[in-house]
């Protein structure tokens, strides 16, 4: 609640952000199997506009569902050329399975964005501290075949290491250019939009409580 309608409409002077897709190619989310680390993701991330999904475990069909429709709106109200999902999830059989399964489900529903693994990653995995597989993982035995007896936690990977990692990542994706050139737009339509809410809100206080 606000005391005076002016104060109201000095309120809402930062509610007003200028669509970053405008002036893209493509559309960009960054999807993250670890909820631990969801405020690490959104600090970097808030610059850039970009949607951060977070998983636990294998998505369910309504999750999957509603984020295919969510980018393919996106992908076409902003006439966007394709989409990439940025994955992020631990590297051990359910990790590598969990990207796998999203990426089938997609095509499922008849919906292919370039979904690359960013972390973690093999050469990542061979680094880090970690584990042996679990016995009873029933993906264990085909992973360890493949790629040897480790698993590795996201959180294994340093802050400082991540949030570069997150940050170099959508900036391949993202046209910088237009980015600045929309961050400067929204800096000219600020003004605007404050110049003209205290302007309002001038008028209401000397209307006095009508």
């Amino acid at each position: 609640m606000w005391n005076s309608p002016a104060d109201f409409v000095r309120d809402q002077l930062d509610g007003y952000h200028r669509e970053v897709w405008l002036g893209q190619v493509q559309y960009v989310e960054v999807w993250c199997e670890k909820d631990a680390l969801s405020g690490i993701f959104t600090s970097v991330l808030s610059r850039y506009g970009v949607t951060l999904n977070v998983g636990r475990g294998y998505d369910g069909w309504s999750s999957i569902k509603l984020a295919a429709n969510r980018i393919k709106d996106r992908v076409g109200k902003y006439g966007l050329d394709e989409a990439t999902v940025l994955y992020f999830g631990d590297f051990d059989p359910s990790g590598e399975d969990m990207h796998r399964s999203l990426q089938e489900r997609f095509a499922m529903l008849g919906f292919y964005p370039d979904m690359p693994k960013v972390a973690l990653t093999h050469a990542d995995a061979r680094r880090l501290p970690g584990d042996v597989v679990k016995a009873n993982d029933s993906r264990g035995p085909a992973f360890v075949d493949k790629y040897g007896d480790l698993a590795v936690e996201l959180d294994a990977l340093p802050v400082e290491e991540l949030t570069t990692r997150i940050r170099s990542s959508v900036e391949r994706y993202i046209d910088m250019d237009a980015l600045a050139e929309n961050e400067r737009i929204q800096a000219k339509q600020d003004e605007r939009v404050r110049e003209l809410a205290d302007e309002m809100a001038e008028r209401l206080e000397r209307g006095g409580e009508e």
